[in-house]
């Protein structure tokens, strides 16, 4: 039996670069997503933001900025001080999809 604890697909991603900004708050920050699913994505970034925290992530994708809304759902240590982060999309937030189909379509290209 798997551990897997996934609802959906996930893609790799690469060289697609994230603004991080914690809702609530003044921290701000910077990742690179390393993988995508219609869910949420996984961000690796030096400066993880607080589990269970609310955070708005500015993505660019084919010359197109999306800001998407996400829950942080775990954060783990990675290799050479960085952090992966499991952001689980916010309900209802419109941003998602339009990212992800844009992040679908770009990936498709290559």
């Amino acid at each position: 039996m798997s551990d897997e604890k996934r609802r959906k697909p996930r893609f790799d991603a690469e060289n697609v670069f994230a603004a991080i900004t914690v809702v609530g708050g003044c921290d701000q920050g910077f990742g690179v997503i390393t993988n995508v699913s219609e869910g949420g994505v996984c961000l690796r970034t030096p400066m993880p933001p607080p589990t269970s925290g609310k955070v708005i992530l500015r993505i660019s994708v084919d010359n197109t900025t999306h800001e998407v809304q996400a829950l942080v759902r775990r954060v783990s240590e990675a290799s050479g001080a960085m952090y992966d982060c499991g952001l689980q999309f916010a309900p209802n937030d419109p941003g998602k999809e339009a990212f992800v189909e844009a992040f679908l379509a770009e990936q498709s290209r290559h």
